[in-house]
């Protein structure tokens, strides 16, 4: 990258977080629309720098479902997890949590608040990932490794849910411990994102399934101990990796016009 491409991918991408920023917190008291904040900054950067061609990349990344089948077990695997967890409980005659409370949110336990559930996390999911890993993760890829761009994003998006605390009236105490969290999932989707040649599809899926099944202290206690401990595990072999001159988390740039145009090892 020659320097005047490097400072106007800079440029954009301090837009991108600023408007990330200023959206979501503008919308701070709309359900879910907070999170639709980094979706509509890309959709607006994209529109005065790249144009139709940044559309067409991020369009193509979002409907980007034909991957080894190994990518989409990654995607549904905090899914998968709490089945299991839930199987050995029920084999071992303990009784299942309730979620009954998450869903009391929407209006009740019923199968119209389960609908709501649903829809409103596919939603949050979507309006972040199109953003965070859509837009922004690529974009700083083009200037640094897969680690550190993961972990500047990482930091960005921790603060970025800053507000989430706030409205949700969480104990402040608590948010910087929540950043080892923020960073583990923040690995995943890195890998899960490059390893799939960009699908946005893949980590919105994967996104989704964690924060869907987040809905009772054991649940959320497995799926987030899991997270970690394969975050600690990507960062062991992405060091072990780089020593050799690869890379676990692998590699994918966007190029001017939006399209993918490396992944690399």
């Amino acid at each position: 990258m020659n320097d005047e491409a490097a400072r106007l991918n800079s440029r954009a991408l301090a837009a991108f977080f600023l408007l990330a920023y200023a959206i979501s917190w503008a919308a701070w008291a709309i359900p879910v629309l907070p999170s639709l904040g980094p979706m509509l900054a890309a959709i607006i950067v994209i529109a005065v720098t790249t144009g139709r061609a940044g559309f067409r990349g991020m369009l193509s990344g979002l409907t980007r479902w034909r991957v080894p089948a190994r990518w989409w077990l990654v995607a549904i695997s905090p899914v998968a997890l709490v089945l299991l967890t839930l199987a050995a409980l029920l084999l071992t005659g303990q009784s299942p949590p309730d979620s009954t409370d998450v869903l009391r949110q929407f209006g009740g336990s019923s199968a119209a608040a389960a609908f709501l559930f649903v829809l409103a996390t596919v939603a949050a999911s979507v309006g972040e990932e199109v953003g965070w890993r859509g837009y922004a993760l690529p974009q700083l890829q083009r200037r640094f490794r897969p680690l550190p761009a993961t972990l500047v994003l990482a930091l960005l998006w921790w603060l970025w849910h800053l507000e989430f605390f706030i409205i949700d009236k969480l104990p402040l105490s608590q948010f910087p411990a929540y950043l080892i969290e923020v960073v583990a999932i923040a690995l995943i989707l890195t890998w899960l994102y490059n390893r799939s040649g960009g699908s946005i599809l893949l980590v919105v899926v994967f996104h989704a399934a964690y924060n869907g099944v987040s809905t009772t202290g054991l649940t959320t206690a497995v799926v987030t101990l899991a997270a970690i401990l394969q975050g600690i595990l990507l960062v062991v072999l992405e060091l072990y990796a780089g020593r050799h001159g690869r890379s676990v988390l692998g590699s994918v740039s966007n190029g001017p016009d939006g399209e993918v145009t490396s992944v690399k090892d």
